[in-house]
């Protein structure tokens, strides 16, 4: 449902959409991305999906999702064709992916990638790589899916292109009928809270309607983006999931609990000072404080690794203590408002006598 256009005549005519786009497909392909991720207790409901993983799949699934190892960047590959498609529910997307071409279906995968720009293969290595040639595999794996974070993908491209899909439409098919059993139940709230954002985006500009969203990411409407899609899940909570269908970027944002104790102070209290308790991430505040900032400089500035600074920020955006804006590079900034407005909110919920 495309819900505003901004219409750019800056660097001529152009039509920049949001949508909002919600369904139980998401939740279960970021279901499968959270367990298959080796820091995925790094996710609100890593543990719990975990847990449910280990009680629910059937000795099958379990060997078929070890085999395919830390592999997370398969199910957020398909996030932009279950957008394409536009079903609603498990059985027909997966119906629609089982008459998939499987030779597409790898070239999607190899398409979709995390690989950065300077490391991307030649069109006809790739070509020949979806296609089931594998001198142009082993090409592949031993250049840029030599890094740990793509054996899923080498895993499924080491195997006939037949295999390759019939594996991943048959962990899809158990998964959901084996371990995402609550699908049914959360389609309700994923249209609740995607309404929510249809209002909110209707009223807004576009850069503030998505960073809103999503937490603290804005985008350079100016950049080689035509629109944004956002996704409603509970599973990425405390992530934002980015992936992209051509010049459409893709952000599958956490929903925000509705079955709070109602007792408990609200989540954002929590989260806020959390995100403060931590002299690492005081020492970020610090130099956003003096302008924007890349990771790569932020890590060089505070001599950290670039790993340890992206979970860091992570925690800070998902306070609302930063932003993050996608251009050519990411920029982080603070969120200067955040601070006195965390402080008024504070007393606003002590005042309404809080917890007793």
């Amino acid at each position: 449902m495309t819900i505003q256009k901004v219409r750019d005549f800056s660097g001529g005519e152009r039509t920049f959409s949001i949508e909002i786009d919600h369904s139980p497909v998401y939740e279960l392909l970021i279901r499968l991305f959270v367990v298959g991720d080796e820091d995925c207790l790094e996710f609100d409901m890593g543990d719990q999906l975990s847990t449910a993983f280990k009680e629910r799949a059937s000795t099958t699934l379990a060997k078929d999702l070890e085999a395919l190892g830390s592999a997370s960047e398969v199910w957020v590959c398909l996030i932009p064709f279950a957008h394409e498609v536009g079903t609603t529910d498990i059985p027909t997307f997966i119906d629609r992916l089982t008459d998939m071409d499987a030779v597409e279906l790898r070239a999607r995968l190899l398409d979709c990638a995390w690989i950065e720009p300077k490391e991307r293969p030649s069109a006809k290595t790739v070509d020949a790589a979806a296609q089931g040639d594998m001198e142009a595999v082993k090409e592949l794996a031993e250049t840029v899916f030599a890094k740990d974070k793509h054996e899923g993908l080498r895993y499924l491209l080491e195997m006939e292109p037949a295999r390759t899909k019939s594996t991943v439409v048959e962990v899809l098919r158990r998964y959901s009928t084996e371990v995402f059993i609550e699908a049914d139940d959360l389609a309700p709230l994923l249209e609740r809270d995607a309404k929510e954002k249809a209002a909110l985006a209707a009223t807004l500009p576009a850069d503030q309607a998505i960073e809103i969203a999503t937490n603290g990411i804005t985008i350079d409407i100016g950049a080689d983006t035509d629109g944004v899609v956002l996704i409603p899940a509970f599973s990425a909570r405390p992530w934002v999931i980015i992936t992209e269908s051509g010049s459409t970027k893709i952000f599958a944002y956490g929903v925000v609990d509705t079955d709070e104790d109602p007792d408990a102070p609200p989540s954002w209290v929590v989260k806020f000072y959390k995100a403060l308790g931590d002299e690492k991430r005081l020492r970020i505040l610090g130099v956003l404080r003096e302008g924007s900032s890349s990771l790569t400089d932020l890590a060089q500035r505070l001599e950290l690794s670039k790993s340890t600074i992206h979970h860091h920020v992570g925690m800070l955006r998902h306070a609302g203590l930063v932003r993050v804006t996608l251009g050519k590079e990411k920029e982080y900034s603070l969120r200067t408002d955040a601070v006195p407005q965390a402080g008024q909110l504070l007393e606003a919920y002590l005042g309404s006598g809080g917890t007793t």
